[in-house]
């Protein structure tokens, strides 16, 4: 997670999820979500990037 940012929308069930992210590139890409604490949750695109992002 080395300073990247991302942005997108997830869709949640219970503790995970998938998502569709705009990457860093600006490159649209599918990924999956797993909440580790309230509000937070860690995003691993389909290239195996790695994203710490708070719900907003």
């Amino acid at each position: 997670m080395g300073g990247s940012s991302a942005y997108g929308d997830c869709d949640m069930t219970g503790k995970y999820g998938d998502c569709t992210i705009v990457n860093e590139y600006g490159g649209e890409v599918q990924a999956e979500a797993e909440w580790i604490h309230n509000g937070v949750m860690i995003v691993t695109d389909e290239d195996g990037n790695e994203y710490e992002m708070e719900a907003q």
